[in-house]
């Protein structure tokens, strides 16, 4: 991948959209000659992904053939399932039932009578996925928890969140 569709997947990806990889000129690696080569490329793009992208797992990518017409349906799948996973919502006590779980396996200081408590999450954007982190208390959440709580959501929700950076914040609750 050059650097220039590195940045635009990096841009796409930092504005909260989907993203889904189209591998153009697969009818060059058509044949039995080029069987090996064809099935080097289609594990090494996936994984050249994974690599400039860790924010986001699952990246579709789609192998297609535009001088032949292989693959257009393939594309559509994939951005049509994107689109719709940018605009779920996950409920509000899904997510805290998710939130009860992660913070009894990963107990804060917080919890021990000092600094911030976390009270509860809430998901207020769809489209670009965006969630609120309520605590209460004199603290702050720290970056690496808010990152630790993006993680896990990712990890719990792959089918909705796949390919899509999620936003945490945190809000004071009173």
């Amino acid at each position: 991948m050059r650097h220039a569709e590195a940045s635009l997947a990096q841009w796409v990806i930092q504005g909260g959209r989907g993203l889904v990889v189209v591998v153009n000129k697969m009818d060059l690696l058509s044949g039995r000659e080029n069987a090996h080569l064809r099935s080097l490329v289609m594990r090494a793009v996936p994984e050249e992904i994974q690599k400039l992208l860790p924010q986001v797992t699952g990246v579709p990518v789609v192998f297609v053939s535009a001088l032949e017409g292989k693959g257009r349906g393939a594309l559509m799948h994939n951005v049509n399932e994107s689109h719709r996973r940018w605009c779920a919502r996950l409920c509000t006590a899904r997510l805290n039932r998710w939130l009860a779980k992660v913070m009894s396996r990963h107990p804060r200081r917080g919890d021990k009578g000092y600094g911030a408590k976390v009270r509860y999450i809430t998901q207020v954007k769809a489209q670009s996925p965006t969630f609120v982190v309520f605590v209460s208390g004199a603290g702050k959440i720290d970056d690496t928890e808010l990152r630790f709580f993006t993680s896990s959501l990712h990890m719990c929700n792959r089918k909705l969140t796949q390919d899509l950076a999620l936003v945490i914040w945190m809000q004071h609750h009173v």
